[in-house]
Parts: structure tokens; C-alpha cells; sequence
């Protein structure tokens, strides 16, 4: 199996990432594909369980990563 996207988000808990870890090395995907897993997605300081507030923290969380991307674009250019 060949995983292409540069992130994969997970919903679920930190006993739900090691188990799709388990599954996942299990089915031969790498441990380099693995690492691209984002679970559980969203921001770790947001608690709420509401599908609104899991909606905000993952927005919030592929902001960041945009800006990190975008920032390491231009200083390597």
C-alpha cells in the first residue's frame, strides 16, 4: 500500500492510533506513511466532543499547518 498525501487525519483517541498502527505495519504500510497520521486530529488544547468544536480544531490545526508549509516555502526560496 502506498499512501501519496504528505498528512492523513484520524478522528479518535491515542488507544485508536495505536491500533490503526497495529493494523497498519500488520498490512505492510510503512512506518514513514504511518507518521503522516494526524490522530487524533485537531488541536490537543480543544476538549470539546461537539461535531462544531472538532470542526474548529481541525481547521485551526490545517491553518497552522499552511502557514508552517507556506513559511518554509519562502525561506528556502
Amino acid at each position: 500500500i502506498v499512501l501519496e498525501a504528505r498528512k492523513v487525519g484520524l478522528i479518535g483517541s491515542t488507544t485508536k492510533r495505536a491500533r490503526f498502527e497495529s493494523l497498519a505495519l500488520k498490512s505492510g504500510i510503512g512506518e514513514k506513511q504511518i507518521a503522516r497520521l494526524a490522530c487524533p486530529i485537531g488541536l490537543p488544547d480543544i476538549k470539546g466532543k461537539e461535531p462544531s468544536i472538532i470542526a474548529a480544531g481541525v481547521v485551526a490545526q490545517l491553518l497552522i499547518e499552511r502557514e508552517r508549509v507556506d513559511h518554509k516555502a519562502i525561506v528556502t526560496e
